[in-house]
């Protein structure tokens, strides 16, 4: 049995799988996910899993190089966007490399999820709680 933070094996077994540019989506419970990528529903009831509970365990385990979110996260979630941009400042202490966050609209992310590897669905049901994460290089 694995002893990291991320115990899922679908989940776990998609990062091992990713390669340096490689994204992964972790959404909301509303996000549109194109049958052409990998889902994986964690969604449970309004709320379980948080998407800040999932983002904290998949960035334990997978190195991030960029972090991509709708614009609309920093002005309709402002305290989501604040904690969000706390668990990336505390991964680039720990990887030791500066992680940009890069705003898009809405609708552009949606677009850019059919291009992930995978979607990870949470059972967060607030707005905007949505992020790709773009896989770098530990060396």
């Amino acid at each position: 049995m694995k002893k990291t933070t991320l115990l899922n094996g679908p989940v776990s077994a998609i990062i091992a799988d990713m390669g340096h540019g490689d994204t992964l989506c972790v959404c909301d419970a509303g996000m549109p996910i194109s049958p052409k990528i990998q889902k994986v529903d964690l969604a449970v009831t309004s709320g379980i899993p948080s998407f800040l509970d999932v983002l904290k365990s998949i960035i334990e385990e997978l190195f991030v190089e960029q972090v991509i979110i709708a614009e609309e996260m920093k002005v309709q979630q402002p305290s989501l966007f604040l904690e969000l941009s706390n668990q990336v400042a505390a991964l680039e202490a720990r990887q030791g490399n500066v992680i940009p966050i890069i705003t898009t609209s809405h609708d552009e992310l949606k677009k850019s999820v059919t291009n992930c590897r995978a979607s990870i669905r949470t059972g967060e049901c607030v707005p905007y709680a949505n992020v790709i994460l773009q896989s770098g290089v530990p060396f």
